[in-house]
């Protein structure tokens, strides 16, 4: 219902926003990739993107570090079916 619809407009303005991702050289839409799930059956996904400041920031760094430790758990018992880190 209506909710989805907020939702849908949150990330609306981060479509067409592209990145390259670090493992495949690949462009990734940030709007697709918070909308498009991998795994979901409801087509309900639920994705993170997280929007750092910039690489050399420290506080950045431990953030994605500290990111990665729970990427499983959130998975897991969350049902988050993809993790971003621009």
């Amino acid at each position: 219902g209506s909710s989805f619809a907020l939702v849908e407009s949150a990330y609306a303005p981060l479509m067409g926003v592209t990145v390259k991702a670090v493992e495949s050289g690949a462009s990734v839409d940030l709007g697709s990739f918070l909308k498009e799930g991998s795994s979901s059956s409801n087509n309900k996904s639920k994705n993170i993107l997280v929007l750092g400041t910039y690489a050399a920031d420290f506080n950045a760094i431990e953030y994605a570090q500290r990111l990665q430790h729970y990427v499983p758990i959130l998975r897991e018992k969350h049902g988050v079916d993809k993790v971003g880190f621009v």
